[in-house]
């Protein structure tokens, strides 16, 4: 059995601040340093527990942003990293039989959701599918579901695992921290948090057959709201996206082939 890790850093352990996730000046940079150096543990923990459990081959991915965020050092040797231009092949040609996301964070307008949004919070105010309002754990199940694949671990602060829940059943979660407010965290005990990510990574493995795909109903509308007027000038440059709104734009989906069918909608993410 093989697993993709997925992993981004705003619902990492210790990561409590704007700033370790967006630095601006060289005392912040520090402090995302640091963020980095706990994405690799909280990565690293995740890595055992799923090895510990016996699954054959663990590949990681950095989500988060450009994705240059890992300390390739740092990685637990058992792990093969993907890059970005790889890691979605492994999901197309069904490589690996299970996913799990390491430091997500929930959608956009969720109350105490430690740095809250949905793919871009400078650009985008809502995202939904066929309706319905979703965050980054939908659209990463909605993808890697496409292809078989089921999510069956999620790590990050309170609202990311209970959004996980509400979207993909009764998979392990593990919570490292709480949001208070939007901008500021506390993170259980570092010591504490990588034991249930370990943990809830190494019972993980035993839902392969119990927790299904996300399997999505196509074809489908996706409906974007932009914090400005003119992101969705920009949107409707393209044939296939209409607006529906001064800021809102959609577009209809009868299949999804790559991560980016349900994203890309021609404006700043």
């Amino acid at each position: 059995m093989n697993v993709l890790i997925m992993t981004d850093l705003e619902g990492i352990t210790n990561v409590d601040s704007y700033y370790a996730v967006w630095p601006q000046t060289e005392e912040q940079k520090e402090e995302a340093y640091r963020a980095r150096q706990d994405l690799m543990r909280d990565v690293n923990a995740a890595v055992a527990g799923f090895i510990d459990a016996g699954v054959d081959h663990v590949y990681v991915a950095d989500g988060h942003y450009a994705g240059k965020n890992f300390i390739h050092e740092m990685l637990d040797e058992r792990a093969e990293f993907l890059s970005r231009d790889v890691w979605e092949s492994y999901v197309t040609e069904r490589k690996v039989d299970i996913h799990a996301e390491i430091g997500s964070h929930s959608m956009a307008g969720t109350l105490n959701g430690f740095l809250d949004h949905s793919q871009s919070s400078n650009a985008w105010f809502d995202f939904k599918f066929n309706g319905k309002s979703y965050g980054e754990i939908f659209h990463s199940a909605a993808f890697v579901g496409a292809y078989d694949i089921p999510i069956v671990m999620v790590s990050g602060d309170v609202t990311a695992c209970e959004q996980a829940r509400q979207v993909l059943g009764d998979i392990e979660t593990a919570v490292v921290k709480r949001g208070i407010g939007r901008n500021k965290a506390v993170s259980v005990p570092s010591e504490e948090a990588r034991r249930r990510i370990y943990e809830a990574a190494k019972r993980s493995v035993k839902l392969k057959d119990k927790i299904k795909p996300l399997k999505v109903h196509l074809p489908a509308v996706v409906t974007v709201t932009y914090m400005r007027t003119d992101f969705c000038d920009e949107a409707i440059l393209s044939d296939k996206i209409h607006r529906i709104g001064p800021r809102t734009v959609e577009k209809y989906i009868d299949k999804i082939e790559n991560f980016e069918d349900m994203l890309r909608m021609n404006a700043p993410r």
